[in-house]
């Protein structure tokens, strides 16, 4: 058997200083492209969690308003503390059994719950990270669970800015008398709502709101 030379026993040890520094270039190329992706990914991924439960929210309260045969209504909540948007209010306004709950005392609240999204996401300093907006300040439900607004109501969800990017919005609809909840993308414009969680603007149309199928 031959013996090696030196330069096939460096060889042999391991990378050469050229290799090494090919594969750190590689790895900086690949992070640079994957991790502002994924900072982009979970900043979206906040505002959709909050879509998420106000979908399961909104989706409740005309079975609360079947439930108790009582009228339900939202109120957005423009400015609120520990993260809530919006408030449900369900009154008992002649049913038996809603005036029961309450003692046979009609015009009582009988949501226990301020609100049905209970927590919102904060930055580290206690920062709101996602607005909730509406186009109506207030939307009731019938005694029959549907929905009493002659039009369609939008919510509207998006960062603000201590959540940084730019992440798309999401929009929820609820249509007129049946109030079938649907959701998708807002494509529409957007006032600036700084840093609060819930508010009310008149701009917002539900037109806007590209839906899934």
């Amino acid at each position: 058997m031959f013996a090696m030379t030196v330069k096939e026993r460096i060889r042999a040890s391991g990378f050469s200083l050229v290799e090494l520094m090919a594969t750190v270039s590689i790895i900086g190329i690949i992070s640079a492209i994957s991790v502002p992706s994924f900072i982009a990914w979970r900043r979206l991924e906040v505002v959709n969690g909050v879509r998420n439960e106000l979908l399961v929210g909104l989706s409740g309260i005309s079975d609360e308003a079947k439930r108790w045969g009582a009228t339900c209504t939202l109120m957005m909540l423009t400015s609120s503390s520990n993260g809530k948007p919006y408030r449900i209010d369900c009154r008992a306004d002649g049913s038996l059994k809603a005036q029961e709950k309450c003692n046979r005392s009609t015009g009582c609240n009988i949501s226990n719950s301020d609100s049905l999204i209970h927590s919102m996401p904060e930055g580290p300093t206690g920062q709101n990270l996602v607005v909730v907006a509406a186009n109506q300040a207030s939307i009731s439900f019938t005694p029959r669970g549907q929905l009493a607004s002659g039009s369609d109501v939008v919510f509207v969800i998006r960062g603000t800015p201590a959540l940084g990017g730019n992440p798309a919005a999401r929009c929820i609809v609820m249509k007129a008398i049946t109030g079938e909840v649907k959701n998708g993308e807002y494509l529409g414009a957007i006032p600036f709502y700084g840093s609060g969680v819930g508010a009310v603007s008149t701009s917002l149309n539900a037109n806007q709101c590209r839906l899934r199928v």
